[in-house]
């Protein structure tokens, strides 16, 4: 055989091979790929002098129904995990979380179709007792992901950082 043909041999036998690769993690029981079905816009707004809520829209930009359990909204207690951490020049110093018992309420999941939106708030102080005085005296990074687990489908996970800046009297 000369070389221009082993070559080719190795070549398809390698196309064959990636090819069963791919098809063997695509079989029955392997994880799908993530979804690009749903976005979040995650919006800052401060009430009175030392209040911080986000404002929530998670929105279906997919083609298909997304069925969402109930307690796993963005802005249900747990759903979306957060991190506030100090924007100090030599310590990054995360803030102290407030946990509670947050079960999810037993019922059918919620449906968002395509193209439809929910909306919720999160008010940050009571998840983060000591966010006001710390706004007081500096900026607060704020670090978030959520990935919904939708029913029936993978979707993928989203996450970001917004700065809150110090309050100014």
């Amino acid at each position: 055989m000369t070389d221009t043909r082993k070559g080719l041999a190795f070549s398809s036998l390698g196309l064959l091979l990636c090819c069963f690769v791919h098809f063997a993690f695509k079989a029955k029981g392997a994880l799908p790929e993530p979804q690009k079905g749903l976005a979040l816009s995650v919006d800052v707004e401060r009430k009175g002098r030392s209040n911080v809520v986000l404002r929530l829209r998670l929105t279906n930009v997919g083609d298909n129904v997304v069925k969402i359990p109930l307690g796993f909204l963005p802005w249900n207690r747990y759903a979306m995990r957060m991190v506030l951490v100090e924007a100090d020049d030599h310590f990054s110093t995360p803030l102290r979380q407030e946990f509670v018992i947050a079960d999810p309420p037993p019922g059918e999941p919620h449906q968002i179709k395509s193209g439809q939106s929910l909306e919720g708030t999160i008010e940050l102080n009571r998840r983060f007792p000591d966010l006001s005085s710390k706004l007081k005296s500096g900026d607060v990074l704020l670090f978030w992901t959520y990935q919904c687990p939708a029913e029936g489908i993978r979707v993928e996970r989203l996450g970001c950082w917004i700065l809150l800046p110090q309050f100014k009297p």
